[in-house]
């Protein structure tokens, strides 16, 4: 019974980490087996792969940022009001553009 909810634990935990059912698959047979190094690499292809994600993400937000920035600078020289929107937690486009 042990054993079964290790496994359950690191598939729950696989899942949560981002890998889809066939790399669960394969991992969990190098689980079975016993091959440590190649579980190893796995992960570290992993999560090599999410931390490409976040950088990527992390540059969107830099152009966002960029955009706010430039938005604010247009509207402290106009003199115009100017709410950042950021309060809001949900995306609202709702001015039929």
């Amino acid at each position: 019974m042990a054993v079964e909810r290790s496994r359950e634990s690191v598939i729950r935990n696989l899942e949560d980490a981002g890998c889809d059912a066939e790399m669960i698959v394969v991992f969990m047979n190098w689980f079975d087996m016993g091959w440590r190094e190649k579980q190893l690499a796995l992960l570290e292809d992993q999560r090599e792969h999410l931390l490409e994600r976040v950088h990527q993400d992390e540059k969107r937000i830099y152009c966002v940022d960029y955009l706010i920035r430039q938005i604010e600078g247009t509207v402290r020289e106009t003199g115009g009001a100017y709410s950042s929107g950021r309060h809001l937690r949900k995306r609202k486009y709702d001015d039929g553009l």
